[in-house]
């Protein structure tokens, strides 16, 4: 029997055995006459899983190609957002424009965080061998102040001199 797997990572168990699989993703096995039972499993991929016959006709071949079990998330948004932290599941991973690595597919919870916005949270789907894209957009949580005194008075805010007189921002 001969297995041609991809990925050529993934772990051929034929029977009661584990059969080595080289860097090209081939597998091979001497087996008398009969029906056997074969599963190939590779970490983000689904299982395949099948049964192969091997008879008087010659080498059996058996081609298995798994199917991703991941995706991939794209975050962005407006420039005044980059650079905002981003979170997947509770973990920060990045930072605006973000696009992660292989992830999953299922459902995740993405947060965003950036100083004087309200948080950002979603839960987002990932497919199969898909990139999922959201647009981020926060809600600003600050108002534009102006702080008006005499001349001479210096001000202050939140411990750092700001201006003398009068200053002009954005205060959360």
């Amino acid at each position: 029997v001969v297995f041609n797997v991809t990925p050529s990572n993934a772990v051929v168990e034929f029977g009661d055995e584990v059969l080595m699989v080289d860097g090209e993703g081939y597998a091979t096995k001497s087996m008398p006459y009969g029906t056997y039972d074969y599963r190939v499993t590779c970490a983000n991929y689904h299982t395949a899983a099948g049964k192969v016959t091997v008879n008087e006709q010659g080498k059996a071949e058996v081609k298995v190609t798994l199917q991703p079990n991941f995706g991939w998330i794209k975050l962005d948004g407006a420039e005044v957002l980059r650079g905002a932290y981003v979170f997947i599941d509770n973990e920060r991973v990045g930072q605006l424009p973000f696009t992660t690595d292989n992830i999953k597919s299922g459902t995740h919870r993405i947060k965003v965080v950036k100083s004087m916005y309200k948080v950002y949270e979603r839960e987002v789907a990932v497919q199969d061998n898909s990139t999922t894209e959201v647009k981020v957009e926060m809600v600003p949580n600050f108002a534009n102040v102006t702080l008006m005194a005499d001349e001479t008075s210096e001000i202050w805010i939140d411990g750092e001199k700001r201006g003398k007189g009068q200053w002009t921002g954005p205060l959360e």
